[in-house]
């Protein structure tokens, strides 16, 4: 038996490839948005700052921390290291927002840069999760080959 191909399911077939083709991009991006975006949030956050209180002097540290582990990162993913390599530095810039925002939540900073350090918290969060679960597919896109 002969399988017919109309011309409604090559588009289908078509659109569905494309739509694969879309979702294997979409996650490289939003990991390189959110390398951007954290980048951008904690340069701010060290230029903002002011150095005149311990508890500042202690965040500018710790945001020279985290600044220091996006270039890592950045590094990592540029001489394409192993997927475990930039997974572990993902989960290191995770705990050093965490560490700066425990340390937040006891002084006296205002309400924006606990918002700020928050919004860092998540952003890192985010892209832990996204660069597990992008090794995650091109681990099975190397069993499925």
């Amino acid at each position: 038996m002969v399988a017919t191909v109309t011309g409604t399911e090559t588009l289908e077939s078509q659109a569905a490839i494309a739509a694969a083709a879309d979702e294997d991009q979409e996650l490289p991006a939003a990991i390189a948005k959110a390398i951007v975006d954290m980048d951008t949030l904690i340069k701010l956050l060290v230029a903002e700052l002011p150095r005149a209180k311990p508890w500042q002097r202690q965040m500018a540290s710790h945001l020279a921390g985290i600044d220091g582990r996006l270039q890592i990162i950045r590094l990592t993913i540029s001489l394409d290291r192993g997927g475990s390599e930039v997974l572990q530095e993902a989960g290191m810039l995770y705990e050093a927002c965490r560490r700066a925002g425990a340390m937040l939540a006891g002084s006296r900073a205002d309400h924006s840069t606990r918002s700020a350090l928050q919004l860092a918290v998540a952003l890192a969060a985010g892209l832990r999760g996204n660069m597990e679960r992008h090794l995650n597919e091109l681990a099975e896109q190397m069993a499925g080959q």
